[in-house]
């Protein structure tokens, strides 16, 4: 979950959202999140190596079965200004100096949730429904996590800046210059109405959607499985609000309306997403004006056979 500000003010063409998939395509995974309870055979409620981070500054802890709820068919992941004493990473001892050079037991000043994937997927379309709280120190995100650092940030937003969408990618060694914030004309619909976000990871490609709309695209070759996360972490911007203003951010929400994950088998048994870029085209600039989904419009369309549709983008919940 790091991010550059770069704002991008160039809109990709998309495909069309259409109501069913396409054949050749599995879904390999998901969550609508129907049940009273959060499903411990697909989920963790932390990350693997304790119940906070300190190398991206985060400043809360993830507790354990306290701050997720469900409600008509919904996973809503809470964020409080509550204190907690506890470890940093459960199994280093309570004196342990971590990154941040404070001990690994300590007190925390808020606590968030979070769902982490118990299992690991090697390419294909990763796809979420939600919706966020507005608020300065905010930090929820949607991301996919792997080995040796592998990081697709399917979206990471900051509370206070809505009017953004940061896109980013992260392995050993890069160059730290692949963050990209998606700049929106309106800047109300993340925390106003419920959104679908989407990543299509093929070999060499990541493709980032908006609501049926390409936002971005970026090459890099990742090779490694990773795993799904959605939380909401607090970071240093929280601090120096007055005390109504928190009583009026917290607690904050994170709403999902579901989680799914496709996969297809192509003949060398390679994955790839659920577009296959045949063709090559240019970017076309911002066109500021309304469009069906609060996105700015589209100043060209695709050409044939550049991004052909199979995928449903529709909710099936809460609809706006």
């Amino acid at each position: 979950m790091r991010i550059l500000p770069i704002i991008l003010f160039l809109a990709f063409p998309a495909a069309r959202a259409v109501s069913q998939e396409q054949p050749g395509w599995k879904l390999v995974f998901h969550d609508e999140f129907d049940s009273a309870a959060l499903n411990r055979d697909k989920w963790m409620d932390a990350y693997p190596w304790g119940r906070s981070i300190c190398s991206t500054g985060e400043l809360c802890y993830y507790s354990p079965g306290a701050n997720y709820g469900f409600a008509d068919g919904a996973l809503t992941l809470y964020t409080r200004k509550e204190s907690i004493r506890a470890k940093a990473i459960e199994y280093e001892a309570d004196d342990k100096a971590l990154c941040d050079n404070r001990p690994n037991l300590r007190t925390f000043e808020y606590t968030s949730g979070m769902i982490y994937s118990k299992q690991e997927f090697l390419y294909g379309y990763f796809e979420i429904r939600f919706r966020v709280s507005k608020g300065r120190g905010l930090w929820p995100a949607f991301w996919l996590y792997g080995s040796d650092s592998d990081e697709i940030d399917v979206f990471e937003l900051f509370g206070d800046e809505l009017d953004k969408i940061g896109t980013n990618i992260h392995y050993q060694g890069e160059c730290m210059c692949h963050g990209r914030d998606i700049q929106l004309k309106n800047g109300k619909m993340l925390s106003r109405q419920f959104n679908v976000m989407a990543v299509e990871w093929k070999p060499g490609l990541v493709i980032w959607f908006l609501n049926g709309d390409t936002i971005r695209i970026q090459a890099h070759d990742f090779t490694r499985p990773m795993h799904v996360i959605a939380n909401t972490s607090v970071d240093w911007k929280v601090g120096g609000q007055s005390k109504r203003k928190l009583r009026k951010m917290f607690p904050a929400a994170f709403e999902i309306d579901y989680i799914r994950v496709y996969q297809r088998d192509f003949p060398k048994g390679r994955q790839v997403g659920l577009h296959s870029i045949k063709a090559k085209w240019t970017p076309a600039k911002v066109l500021i004006g309304k469009s069906g989904n609060g996105l700015h419009k589209r100043a060209m369309a695709p050409p044939k056979g550049t991004l052909p549709v199979v995928r449903k983008m529709a909710g099936k919940k809460h609809q706006q």
